[in-house]
């Protein structure tokens, strides 16, 4: 905030000069400089600290009703969690129009290994080597 608003917050009566006469003195901009270093120092971001402020915002948005902000923090939470992610294409258009079942097993094997988010196998094939749900 500039000095002058400063100023009135600080409870003294609106006066153009004064703020920046004080802001002037060594003693005041000392002062000021440590208060700006215990903000840094308390802005300090964790992973624990935004999961206190998005469940903050999830409680307080669906409080007053606010269900399209409730919905953001909530996925906020699931994201940071782990329990959601979001998705990207992998190939560009036709890759996998070149490649056979088993090669294309093979190769999302292979990727979602990389990332540690796929065993691997042939559970939930069905009777007919088809995966099941397609």
């Amino acid at each position: 905030m500039s000095a002058l608003k400063a100023y009135e917050a600080a409870g003294y009566k609106k006066h153009w000069d004064n703020p920046y006469k004080l802001k002037g003195r060594k003693r005041v901009s000392e002062r000021i400089l440590e208060l700006l270093k215990i903000t840094e120092t308390d802005l300090k971001v964790t992973v624990e600290s935004m999961t206190n402020v998005y469940a903050d915002l999830l409680v307080n948005a669906k409080k007053v009703g606010n269900f399209n902000a409730a919905k953001g923090a909530a996925d906020s939470l699931a994201k940071m969690h782990g329990l959601m992610i979001d998705r990207k294409e992998t190939g560009a258009p036709g890759d996998f129009s070149r490649m056979n079942d088993d090669q294309i097993r093979q190769f999302i094997s292979a990727t979602a290994s990389e990332i540690g988010a796929y065993s691997g196998g042939s559970e939930g094939a069905d009777e007919e080597g088809e995966e099941a749900g397609c």
